[in-house]
């Protein structure tokens, strides 16, 4: 279990739904329950976006795996208009992967890596690629724009599409 600071960004827009981010919730959930959570191993954070963003938590926030799953299942549903993909990957990249906010120095050599769940479509213009941080993006839907997506992710091998939330 390699030690990593791992940041899921998810998509609270008005298109998703409320049983469909629950879903998402426990997607992410379920990933966690694979990782060996510390300050030493796996740094969970995560944000939540729409036409706004917002971290629900940061890297350092929590450090023990009950307490994650916990803070998972609290995070509310944005229910807002817009899909803004670009933004929520641009704060992701300077907040959540900011020392300040529990990520790991990058002279550590810890992956920065990043699960973008969505459903609709945005124009990213995400600078995380340059800096180092590996994006994997989940498209869920039929309105998913797989050119955006293959641009979202670090390469076209990281991007998955499911057909529905219950495929998550």
């Amino acid at each position: 279990n390699t030690p990593m600071d791992l940041a899921f960004v998810i998509d609270g827009s008005a298109s998703v739904g409320p049983l469909q981010f629950e879903k998402s919730k426990k997607f992410v959930r379920d990933m966690v329950d694979g990782f060996d959570i510390g300050s030493a191993q796996t740094r969970v954070g995560v944000v939540q976006f729409a036409w706004m963003v917002q971290a629900e938590f940061n890297l350092g926030d929590y450090l023990d795996g009950t307490d994650l799953r916990n803070a998972i299942a609290r995070i509310r549903y944005m229910d807002g208009p817009g899909t803004e993909i670009g933004k929520a990957l641009v704060f992701t990249k300077r907040r959540l992967f900011s020392e300040l906010y529990g990520a790991r120095p990058e002279t550590q050599d810890v992956p920065r890596i990043v699960i973008l769940i969505t459903d609709g479509r945005s124009s990213p213009e995400s600078q995380l690629h340059t800096a180092g941080v590996v994006v994997y993006a989940v498209g869920v839907g039929e309105a998913v724009d797989e050119a955006e997506l293959e641009t979202a992710a670090s390469d076209s091998s990281k991007v998955y599409h499911v057909t529905d939330f219950d495929s998550l």
